[in-house]
């Protein structure tokens, strides 16, 4: 009996125990600061650089088709040739048109020497002004009738318009064209040009534009120079404008159309002193705002302020301008989408050279 007391009463106690563990309110979980990983805002100098990727092409570069419709019926080059202005490349099937040109013949041998008899006996005063007016108005509408005609057969023989390359055929021998569809593509082999699309921001700085060049990965050691031939001053769909250059080679080295560059334009920036650079990862853009988080030294908590992004740069950061920042700031750039105004955080210690993955 002692020892069932006993069992009973240490399953009270127990109970007891629990019943006062149960009741007692729960402590407050310790605040947990996040880390925030830091980089210092930089001041672009007087002088940056803009990179935009570039593909070279053909200064001139032209479709070639007949100026009358009809069958294909031999097409010279192939693609690659290279051609010489005026030369011989496509021929259409000729039948028709040379039966309309015989026609028109034996009619203007007709009314030509109709016209002529009636403009003798007119000299002679021996018609009227107005049969004299009908025939001279009948000789010139057959001239022009019989010029029109020869000139259709003529075009149905297809000449290069200048010195280049035949790009990519867009018909085949026995298909039929309508006068003005493009049967051929050909590429001056003049001068080549490099085409670039800029974005808005760019495009507004434009004045500051100082120095362009290119490179090509085949020619890793070698930097051309280009020379601005135009931009757009209108915007495509896609907010971009596009801007030309001739590219000067120097005879050892040549680009050909289709050929991918990178382009360099060199800006002087003394009027954009307030432009920072800062890595993409910190920009944030959310609820059609964009911001940074900047790190206070003193109270350890964030101020979230509003930046304008002006462009990217090549090397991962990119150029923000605001009048809230200035160079040396500390800003936060990963897991900006997890932190908010004023909250406290402590910066990511930079790893130790010693205690490599922080195992110690």
């Amino acid at each position: 009996m002692k020892s069932i007391s006993s069992l009973i009463v240490t399953v009270v106690g127990c109970l007891a125990l629990m019943m006062t563990a149960c009741g007692r309110p729960n402590e407050p979980a310790a605040l947990q600061i996040p880390t925030v990983n830091l980089d210092t805002l930089r001041s672009t100098g007087s002088n940056t650089t803009l990179q935009y990727p570039g593909r070279v092409k053909a200064s001139d570069e032209v479709n070639l088709s007949f100026k009358v419709s009809g069958r294909i019926e031999r097409i010279l080059v192939k693609e690659g040739d290279h051609v010489k202005r005026g030369q011989l490349v496509a021929l259409l099937d000729p039948s028709d048109y040379e039966a309309q040109l015989r026609a028109t013949e034996a009619q203007h041998a007709q009314i030509t020497a109709e016209s002529e008899r009636v403009i003798g006996l007119y000299n002679d005063s021996a018609t009227s002004a107005n049969n004299y007016d009908k025939a001279v108005f009948g000789k010139q509408q057959i001239d022009a009738k019989l010029k029109n005609h020869q000139d259709q057969l003529a075009y149905t023989r297809l000449y290069a318009s200048m010195d280049g390359f035949i790009q990519s055929k867009m018909m085949s021998t026995g298909e039929i064209v309508s006068a003005g569809m493009p049967v051929l593509s050909l590429l001056g082999s003049g001068s080549t040009e490099v085409e670039i699309s800029l974005s808005a921001a760019a495009y507004s700085q434009r004045e500051s534009f100082s120095g362009y060049t290119c490179s090509f990965d085949i020619y890793p050691d070698k930097v051309f120079q280009l020379v601005p031939v135009s931009i757009s001053p209108k915007a495509n769909a896609n907010q971009l404008y596009t801007m030309r250059f001739a590219l000067q080679d120097d005879g050892k080295e040549m680009s050909t159309p289709g050929m991918n560059t990178m382009v360099t334009i060199n800006m002087e920036q003394n009027d954009f002193n307030s432009e920072l650079t800062m890595p993409t990862s910190g920009v944030l853009h959310a609820n059609g705002r964009t911001s940074v988080f900047v790190f206070d030294t003193a109270s350890h908590t964030l101020h979230e302020y509003t930046v304008s992004l002006v462009r990217l740069l090549n090397d991962g950061r990119c150029v923000v301008m605001s009048d809230d920042l200035h160079e040396g700031d500390l800003v936060v750039v990963s897991g900006i989408h997890h932190v908010r105004d004023g909250q406290e955080v402590k910066p990511l210690e930079p790893a130790s050279e010693t205690n490599i993955g922080g195992l110690l």
